[in-house]
């Protein structure tokens, strides 16, 4: 039993995203995008959350510097375990449901069971020791495996199950990717000077913005990792992409995560007014995956119907 919607990345992510916050907040990025929003600098964020959440394993606290991330200013912090356990509360307030689960679907308690074996880097970081620590006693908690060679012997196994030289009676299903849904959301920019056309029309909008109102399921999560996905809509004006994430769990609510912006929608219509197009252009957009997690968009492409002329027999 356990949590595949929480790993080791859902912390990193979160003190990614703090150390984004104090760096929004400098005086000279006033008023600037948040850096949250830069596929590039959130990397960069990444990698430097995974070393901090290493070094707040074996220290009480620890010394975060970002040099020039976005070429303007520094930032140097002091990031301690107590604000560490603070922002990561959501995730820790998770560590137990596997054990729940496990317990009710035996109808079991504690009492009934000789220990709880702990496998996984995880229960390296002291609140996730301490998390478990409350819930069973110092007692119950046995480390009988080393932690790492538990894991690479089960990631061995998987790879073994994906190879083709290596036939396996039944094969495993691991899912892997991000811990949260991606959903994509389209949002109406209008026009200058065009106010939003009052009825819906086959034809094409030239004096009024078309509103559209569109939702669709993007990635899955743990649906995989460096993956693709199309998605085809029909529309004859400029418009938003919002990406938000939604964790199964808790799907009431939703986080906006990243936004794309497609213009000049209108301009191309009207620069092809000549060529008798009488159709809303066909919009294909093209959405990867990367292998860090984070979603881009690849390729737009429009098709437009154009009656190239009429011929009567």
């Amino acid at each position: 039993m356990s949590d595949k919607n929480l790993g080791g990345r859902d912390f990193d992510l979160r003190i990614a995203k703090y150390i984004a916050q104090k760096y929004d907040n400098l005086l000279s990025r006033s008023g600037n995008e948040s850096v949250s929003n830069n596929r590039k600098f959130m990397t960069v964020l990444l990698n430097n959350a995974k070393r901090i959440k290493e070094q707040l394993t074996l220290n009480t606290s620890t010394t975060v510097n970002i040099t020039s991330l976005d070429g303007r200013e520094n930032l140097t912090l002091s990031l301690t375990r107590d604000t560490f356990d603070e922002i990561t509360k959501e995730e820790l307030n998770r560590v137990l449901t596997p054990l729940e689960k496990a317990l009710k679907l035996a109808n079991l308690t504690l009492n009934d069971i000789s220990y709880v074996e702990a496998l996984g880097g995880a229960f390296e970081v002291p609140a996730v020791h301490q998390v478990l620590k409350n819930r069973v006693g110092d007692k119950l908690i046995r480390n009988n495996y080393n932690f790492y060679e538990s894991t690479a012997l089960g990631a061995a196994f998987i790879a073994a199950n994906y190879s083709a030289h290596f036939v396996m009676s039944k094969a495993l299903e691991v899912p892997h990717g991000n811990s949260f849904d991606l959903i994509m959301k389209l949002r109406n920019v209008e026009s200058k000077g065009q106010a939003y056309c009052e009825k819906e029309f086959k034809g094409i909008a030239e004096n009024c913005t078309r509103k559209i109102s569109f939702t669709a399921p993007l990635f899955k999560a743990r649906s995989g990792i460096d993956i693709s996905k199309s998605i085809t809509l029909n529309h004859d004006g400029n418009f938003d992409i919002l990406i938000y994430q939604r964790f199964p769990e808790d799907k009431e609510n939703e986080t906006h995560i990243l936004t794309f912006k497609v213009r000049d929608i209108q301009e191309s219509l009207y620069a092809l007014r000549h060529d008798n197009i009488t159709t809303k252009p066909k919009i294909n957009l093209k959405f990867h995956l990367d292998k860090c997690g984070f979603v881009s968009l690849k390729v737009i492409i429009f098709v437009f119907n154009i009656i190239l002329g009429r011929y009567f027999v």
